[in-house]
């Protein structure tokens, strides 16, 4: 035979499994509504990002709201585990705490598809139940995650041993969830938000500027 022989053969796409397509449209999805948010983000554009059609995305969870309400619970939950894992690394809980507060971490978090961004669009679609629901939801989540994190470091004496658990945890979370207040109206935001950051580490450690135990 001579000559060059070719045969055209269409293409096979791999077919995945339930899960795993869940998963990557749940993936895109984060991308998509991290980036323009819930009321601009457009199912036509989670279909695309996958490589699938509309009604496959409708399937696999409903509506969009049913979409953004299982990302916002999947944010949630991969943000607990982060949380978590930071107390894996040899720092401790004090560690742990000095890498969630830094003034690098928050932006990261609101930035992008972060958690951050992903939660502060989520607060503002309060109103709508099943949404708030999930919001609430997800950020429970986090409080609990880092309850349990202060309640370790009053064990192993690297918190105040008279410290309220869960009023830490909300405090925690309400410095990162301030991020767009100071982007806002904060001058020196850099260096004004490292001193808060410090503020509240030595606050919630019982220590005095210098890092020694406050006396009183």
């Amino acid at each position: 035979m001579t000559g060059k022989e070719t045969v055209d053969r269409p293409v096979r796409r791999t077919r995945l499994a339930p899960a795993e397509r869940r998963a990557s449209i749940l993936a895109a999805a984060t991308e998509v509504f991290g980036r323009v948010g819930y009321q601009k983000a457009k199912m036509s554009d989670v279909a695309a990002a996958v490589g699938v059609t509309e009604p496959v995305v409708f399937q696999n969870f409903g509506t969009k709201a049913g979409l953004y309400v299982a990302v916002i619970e999947r944010a949630g939950e991969h943000a607990r585990e982060a949380f978590a894992r930071r107390t894996w690394h040899g720092t401790g809980v004090r560690g742990a705490l000095e890498d969630i507060l830094s003034p690098e971490h928050i932006e990261a978090m609101h930035t992008g598809s972060g958690h951050g961004v992903l939660f502060a669009d989520a607060m503002s679609l309060i109103a709508d139940p099943e949404i708030g629901a999930a919001a609430r939801q997800a950020v429970g989540v986090l409080s609990e995650a880092l309850t349990e994190m202060v309640s370790e470091g009053i064990r192993t004496g690297e918190l105040r041993a008279d410290l309220d658990s869960e009023v830490a945890s909300w405090s925690i979370l309400s410095l990162m969830a301030s991020y767009y207040f100071r982007v806002a109206v904060m001058p020196d935001r850099a260096g004004l938000q490292q001193g808060i950051s410090d503020l509240v580490l030595r606050a919630l450690a019982g220590e005095d500027r210098d890092g020694a135990a406050a006396v009183g």
